[in-house]
């Protein structure tokens, strides 16, 4: 038997969330991510007194025990109870089923209540876990290799050095190292889902064969250069090659460039080899042209200046400047009078 009754005025209070104001229903999140998201509740019943108060509560379904629902406004009546949901996955909370929870909303009508329940889901994705090998191959090569050890399929891998340039994307990478010392790096791998994973370590190298024969520089059109250096921590006799083939010599003196190039030295001894390289950066020098020899009267002054070889920018801050190369000229030296100035004056007299 079923018994009808009319029962009294009451609207049903409502439940926002998640990411209240927004009204997410499904969440999908990685292992290790933090989920903290609202939910509020509303209820129509609030243009008449009395006013109704409306209670937060939550049923975690099968959320594991680390899941938890925090009221705002615990122990206290209040017109619209809102409420935090806080869940950390953990490794092994990956489930290719969606954990399922309920927020319910209840207001406080007398006689009758009313009442809203809704159901959320949560599906949980594996962050990608790899177990990481660094080789020591000696001479200042060591060699990573990966090995993924659980289900999430990587298929980006980023390594960096904090304190070197190491760097490369693949599940393998060689490096070589300048200087004998501890470096730090991390690996960060990113699964076919977006979920990602930060790995750190360190490698640590002893001394091996090296040596330092100059820094990049930036010379004139014409100049020469010196390269050279002493091989440290050898082990027996140390052998020379230079980039153009030839051998024997420690330090070289290079002549008369007129174009960039790349210099470097190899040396060999019984155990390992290196190379340093010179990076020179060679530059036109600037052209000067200050006319013709002026002609002065007694008393009159002459004035030289260098001409423009090029049209001068509107960013030129001083008269007599002119541009080279497309670059302003930056100094000026005379040999007589003023070393700082772009223009130079000459008095006579009788």
């Amino acid at each position: 038997q079923f018994f009808v009754k009319n029962c009294p005025a009451n609207q049903t209070p409502s439940i926002t969330g998640m990411d209240c104001p927004k009204n997410v229903r499904i969440k999908t999140v990685c292992e290790g991510d933090l989920i903290s998201t609202d939910f509020c509740t509303s209820d129509p019943d609030t243009t008449s007194a009395p006013e109704d108060s409306t209670e937060i509560s939550f049923n975690p379904g099968n959320l594991p025990p680390a899941a938890s629902f925090q009221r705002k406004n615990p122990g206290k009546k209040v017109q619209f109870e809102d409420g935090t949901f806080k869940w950390t996955p953990t490794d092994g909370d990956a489930s290719p089923i969606p954990y399922r929870f309920s927020v319910t909303a209840k207001d406080d009508n007398c006689p009758v209540a009313g009442k809203a329940t809704r159901t959320f889901q949560i599906k949980v994705n594996p962050s990608p876990k790899v177990e990481i090998t660094a080789t020591n191959k000696g001479c200042g090569t060591y060699q990573f290799t990966t090995r993924t050890t659980n289900r999430a399929a990587v298929v980006n891998y980023q390594w960096r050095g904090s304190n070197s340039d190491l760097s490369g994307s693949g599940a393998t990478l060689t490096h070589t190292f300048e200087e004998p010392g501890k470096y730090p790096y991390r690996l960060k791998v990113t699964s076919a889902k977006g979920c990602s994973r930060v790995f750190r370590d360190t490698v640590e190298l002893d001394p091996f064969l090296r040596v330092d024969i100059g820094s990049d520089t930036t010379i004139c059109s014409g100049e020469s250069l010196q390269l050279g250096g002493i091989p440290r921590d050898t082990a027996g006799k140390v052998s020379y090659t230079w980039h153009d083939s030839v051998t024997g010599k420690r330090n070289r003196t290079f002549s008369n460039l007129t174009s960039d190039t790349t210099l470097s030295l190899t040396i060999k001894d019984t155990v390992c080899d290196y190379t340093d390289v010179v990076e020179v950066d060679v530059r036109d020098k600037p052209e000067v042209d200050l006319g013709v020899d002026p002609r002065i009267c007694a008393d009159d002054t002459a004035t030289i200046s260098p001409g423009l070889l090029e049209e001068l920018d509107s960013t030129a801050t001083a008269p007599y400047a002119y541009v080279d190369g497309g670059q302003q000229a930056a100094g000026y030296k005379w040999f007589q009078g003023s070393t700082s100035t772009p223009a130079f004056s000459k008095a006579d007299s009788v």
